[in-house]
């Protein structure tokens, strides 16, 4: 992962829903305005799904490596330096949608990573472990915006629940993440570095919340 750089642009916003990468990030100024992103367009008709069960042929080949830059933070938490962190729904069938709510819960307005800043992982046996997958050559980056929320705004992510709609190019810098692996019953969590605290013992806690996929 590059190294941080020493200064950060600062965005005001009024509410994002969006999707991006992750993994380093570098300096940039850039303006903020309202948007509105979602990975698919979901099929709110649709009641039954086919549940991938093989890797991805011809997409994640030998060349391609989990990224796991996030999955060793000491602590997550749902509340962190005056945001809050809630999901839409404890559990979601494959093909559903699912959507995680960051809001400035304080008096004032406070600054965060962009949107971009995101990770979904999967509890295995080995642990915590990303989802996504990159080629072993290919240079995945993020941008190192400032985004300011006024009090009760924040961010918006919406994900449909399938590898094609969660695989994707970096919004905020560059690169491409895939779903390599069937996304299994079992318990995952989404993870907000884009807010950090850091204590004793070099301890880090980010903004996570857990949720579960069923099939």
């Amino acid at each position: 992962m590059m190294e941080q750089p020493n200064r950060r642009s600062v965005i005001k916003t009024v509410g994002v829903m969006g999707v991006g990468g992750l993994f380093g990030c570098m300096g940039r100024d850039r303006k903020g305005s309202r948007s509105t992103i979602s990975p698919s367009e979901p099929d709110h008709s649709a009641t039954n799904t086919s549940v991938e069960t093989t890797a991805r042929p011809g997409e994640c080949d030998l060349d391609y490596e989990r990224v796991n830059a996030y999955t060793d933070y000491t602590t997550l938490a749902e509340q962190l330096n005056g945001f809050v962190l809630k999901r839409s729904k404890a559990s979601v069938q494959q093909g559903e949608t699912i959507s995680f709510h960051l809001t400035n819960e304080s008096d004032e307005e406070k600054n965060t990573g962009n949107n971009s800043k995101y990770d979904i992982q999967h509890r295995t046996d080995d642990g915590w472990q990303s989802i996504f997958w990159k080629q072993s050559d290919n240079l995945v980056m993020c941008e190192d915006d400032a985004i300011l929320h006024p009090p009760e705004e924040g961010f918006i992510w919406v994900f449909t629940v399938t590898r094609d709609a969660l695989s994707r190019e970096i919004e905020h810098g560059s690169g491409h993440l895939e779903v390599c692996t069937p996304l299994l019953s079992g318990l995952y969590r989404f993870v907000f570095h884009g807010e950090t605290k850091h204590g004793e013992n070099n301890q880090t806690t980010v903004l996570g919340i857990e949720f579960s996929i069923k099939n």
